[in-house]
């Protein structure tokens, strides 16, 4: 994350984006526990991949986006779909995000988003 706000989010993504994936997806599949600030980096530099993490973590009885109880799960998977150039379906995203459980900071960020894609 400090390479990232260097500048160097590409130099980090070689050096450590294959280990960054491993490890979230570990937490996620395994003790679904989500690491927010790096599945947001993850989104950001590997969106394919942090879609198909959080489909395999996805709790007991959650079939799809409009099943998700977790802001920040909804805002990653926002922005990988924002990253994959799907801005109706990452606006979609936000909008449940904002309405969900989770931290203030990330509803009014994911609030935020899909008002700008909207417009």
């Amino acid at each position: 994350l400090l390479l990232e706000e260097a500048g160097w989010g590409r130099t980090a993504d070689e050096l450590y984006g294959d280990a960054a994936l491993r490890q979230v997806r570990t937490y996620a599949v395994r003790d679904h526990w989500l690491h927010y600030q790096a599945a947001i980096w993850l989104a950001r530099h590997r969106p394919t991949e942090t879609l198909r993490l959080l489909r395999d973590s996805r709790p007991r009885g959650v079939r799809s986006w409009a099943d998700e109880e977790s802001a920040e799960r909804l805002t990653c998977a926002g922005l990988a779909l924002e990253a994959l150039h799907r801005p109706s379906q990452a606006a979609s995203c936000y909008l449940l995000a904002g309405k969900t459980y989770g931290p203030t900071e990330v509803k009014r960020f994911a609030r935020g988003r899909a008002r700008a894609l909207e417009a």
